[in-house]
């Protein structure tokens, strides 16, 4: 038996699943968030452990790994963050 009606051809769905489906949104999002934070934070360490050593000319061994730190960081936080609005909103 289906959940949802049709009134003039439209298909309309109970609150309770509506609601049920943002709220597994606002968790997916901070979810995702908390991954990126710990990628970010596993690039944080790759970068820490075998990269950023000066060598003997006197030149930054650098990668990857450190932009992709930053950008892991700040992409999680705003996850969080915004999942977090969007939990108070409700």
């Amino acid at each position: 038996m289906s959940r949802e009606t049709s009134v003039n051809g439209y298909l309309f769905f109970p609150s309770s699943v509506i609601w049920k489906s943002v709220w597994l949104m606002r968790n997916k999002l901070g979810i995702l968030g908390l991954v990126c934070l710990v990628l970010a934070g596993f690039s944080w360490l790759t970068e820490t452990l075998f990269y950023g050593d000066v060598d003997a000319e006197g030149v930054l061994q650098d990668s990857f790994f450190l932009p992709l730190t930053l950008i892991f960081a700040v992409l999680g936080v705003a996850l969080v963050v915004i999942s977090i609005i969007l939990d108070r909103r409700r």
